[in-house]
């Protein structure tokens, strides 16, 4: 959570189908809005001097705005056996592999397959899966950089 962060009552947010947070910025020149896809979470700007309830008033006037994006958000997939990831765009399968020595995690014939102990599968997957789309989009940004100078 960003310093300065303060969660809001349902009661005094316009409902919106989300939690609603109010952080106050010295950088800000505009009240504004942000969508946290990951917590499917709303987080409400103000500039430094512009009152809780004039933010309120903007929310409340961008309710349909928020709801339509918060529909296009995908759902979260679990990291649990048998759940099918997309990865590159790609489905696979989790599948735990009692057998598979270090490293934990392979990625072969489109399933993700985790070893070692099954109650860490979820953070085994979840950490190759950042390290695969870090070692993916690094070179990437790259070329992209490159290529626009």
């Amino acid at each position: 959570m960003h310093k300065g962060l303060r969660l809001i009552a349902p009661d005094f947010a316009p409902e919106i189908g989300a939690p609603v947070a109010i952080r106050v910025s010295q950088r800000a020149r505009r009240v504004g809005l942000r969508i946290d896809p990951a917590g499917r979470k709303v987080e409400l700007i103000l500039p430094r001097g512009v009152s809780t309830s004039t933010g309120l008033r903007f929310l409340a006037a961008k309710r349909e705005w928020i709801a339509a994006r918060l529909q296009t958000l995908s759902q979260p997939v679990p990291f649990t056996e048998g759940a099918i990831v997309p990865v590159l765009g790609v489905p696979h399968r989790i599948r735990h592999d009692r057998d598979l020595t270090p490293p934990f995690v392979r990625i072969v014939d489109r399933e993700i397959r985790v070893g070692g102990d099954p109650a860490y599968l979820a953070h085994r997957v979840r950490d190759h899966l950042v390290a695969a789309a870090q070692a993916e989009l690094a070179p990437r940004a790259f070329r992209s950089a490159a290529r626009s100078g």
